[in-house]
């Protein structure tokens, strides 16, 4: 799949709004989906933005193909190569990193809807039934 066809997935996916990882799911995996080389985690994305707290610096990748964003963690020297971010735009990652998040984001909805989903209508089903029984003695 193309780089501009990955971007635009990811985008239609979140829409206009920003897009997060629910508790549950992240309470389950152990920690938040991660990115490049080091792992770091990004916690949530918009259509432009994904939002990682990290020390950013560019280059190009192995093949010399792509140049792009490589994440880091915070660096105490100052003067260190790279910048302190909270965020990247999506343009800057490179494409295997699109992939990624497009397979996490993926994954995270299928998830949401197997798993998450029916356990949530299971327990509304069992608090509608108390709730039910509650009107009945207030009438």
């Amino acid at each position: 799949m193309e780089r501009n066809e990955i971007l635009a997935k990811i985008r239609k996916i979140v829409g206009n709004k920003t897009f997060e990882f629910s508790k549950a799911y992240v309470k389950k995996c152990g920690e938040y989906p991660t990115l490049g080389e080091e792992g770091r985690q990004y916690t949530a994305l918009t259509k432009k933005y994904v939002y990682i707290n990290c020390r950013l610096t560019y280059g190009w990748n192995a093949d010399e193909t792509e140049c792009g964003a490589f994440f880091h963690r915070y660096s105490l020297y100052r003067d260190f190569y790279g910048e302190n971010v909270k965020r990247v735009e999506l343009k800057q990652l490179f494409t295997k990193d699109l992939e990624k998040i497009l397979n996490d984001i993926l994954f995270f909805l299928n998830w949401e809807r197997d798993e998450h989903l029916p356990r949530i209508m299971k327990e509304y089903e069992e608090t509608k039934k108390y709730n039910d029984i509650l009107e009945k003695l207030l009438e």
